[in-house]
């Protein structure tokens, strides 16, 4: 039995990946349960090999997409939340400010 790609994987790539920002030990560990999770699906003949390193592949694409969008729209929302908002009448506010 056979499925592209493995999603027992991907599950696992994606929590090693996150563990790997958090501690570098914890994601070596991390890791060596993928490298297992791989063998152990291949030994077991329920996925071929490549089955488990493209899941590797495409949870590393999107892991890095996310956190490349999470990065650019944290610095949006600190940017759209620090700028003055404009004014929708500005001769009023001038006058207001004058006197």
């Amino acid at each position: 039995m056979s499925a592209f790609p493995s999603v027992h994987v991907a599950l696992v790539a994606m929590n090693a990946f996150f563990i790997a920002e958090y501690s570098r030990r914890l994601g070596i560990a991390a890791f060596a349960y993928v490298a297992f999770i791989i063998a152990s699906s291949v030994y077991l003949a329920w996925h071929y090999a490549i089955d488990g390193y493209v899941s590797i592949a495409i949870v590393a694409v999107i892991h890095v997409l996310v956190k490349r969008y999470a990065r650019t729209g944290m610095a949006d929302r600190r940017r759209h939340i620090s700028a003055p908002e404009p004014s929708a009448h500005p001769e009023t506010e001038a006058a207001a400010t004058a006197s």
